[in-house]
């Protein structure tokens, strides 16, 4: 007689995936497929979309306002009957851009030396305040279904629950595209050369280019600290050959 059942192996199934070790830079990005609409497949049923929202001025709020934000909030987290993912990323800010945006232009009259006091003045607050840095929140909700058409039908009902409660907390929700999120992929791989991003995947479709062979550097080091003990273990893997596209 066996000790345990079907079910009982169902229920000692984990929560979460394990992972296995990566042998390359390349296996480090835990994707199958993206596609141009922004969702990804990370497994043969399992898929996510990100979504960037902005943040809501709690701490100034009065206290009827904050119970008002903590109820919403809390309404929020029990609408999701998926996993979710909270992340906040700091990233660099494009300089030019921000300096088009903020900054008088130059004209070359008799006002000139005022529009450079005040651009001088401009520029140091935003060194001295964040130092270049800018501070992005994203969530990401992952599903499990069977084909990406049922994920596409799942996903869109779920986005369209979560964008009215951000609404009523006074946030803004925005679906990433797919070029968005290798875009911060891209981003956490190349630190400092935010700008030299290129790739597109109506192009990387046509050139039967991999997604993860751009977004790479050459190599990554981990560091892993192991409990609170003085022993810790580096290594290094680099990134290995030319992987097959994997485009929807």
């Amino acid at each position: 007689m066996k000790l345990f059942t079907n079910e009982m192996k169902e229920l000692k199934r984990p929560d979460d995936p394990l992972y296995k070790t990566p042998k390359s830079v390349q296996q480090t990005i835990d994707v199958q497929k993206v596609a141009e609409n922004g969702i990804f497949q990370l497994s043969n049923t399992r898929y996510s979309k990100s979504y960037r929202f902005k943040d809501i001025n709690y701490v100034t709020s009065n206290h009827d306002e904050k119970e008002d934000i903590l109820e919403e909030y809390c309404k929020l987290l029990n609408s999701f009957d998926c996993r979710f993912k909270i992340t906040i990323a700091n990233e660099n800010k494009d300089m030019e851009e921000l300096e088009e945006m903020v900054l008088l232009p130059h004209i070359g009259d008799e006002f000139q030396r005022l529009r450079e006091e005040y651009n001088s003045i401009i520029m140091e607050k935003i060194m001295d305040g964040s130092q270049g840095i800018e501070r992005e929140r994203y969530l990401t909700i992952t599903i499990e279904r069977k084909t990406y058409e049922e994920a596409r039908a799942r996903l869109a009902t779920i986005e369209a629950t979560i964008t009215r409660s951000f609404a009523d907390l006074g946030s803004e929700l925005t679906p990433l595209t797919g070029n968005e999120r290798l875009k911060t992929l891209y981003n956490f791989y190349h630190l400092g050369e935010e700008n030299d991003f290129n790739l597109d995947i109506k192009q990387g479709k046509k050139m039967a280019r991999d997604f993860k062979n751009d977004i790479v550097n050459g190599d990554v080091t981990f560091i892993r600290i192991i409990s609170c003990r003085a022993e810790s273990s580096a290594g290094r893997f680099l990134s290995k050959g030319i992987h097959r596209a994997a485009w929807r």
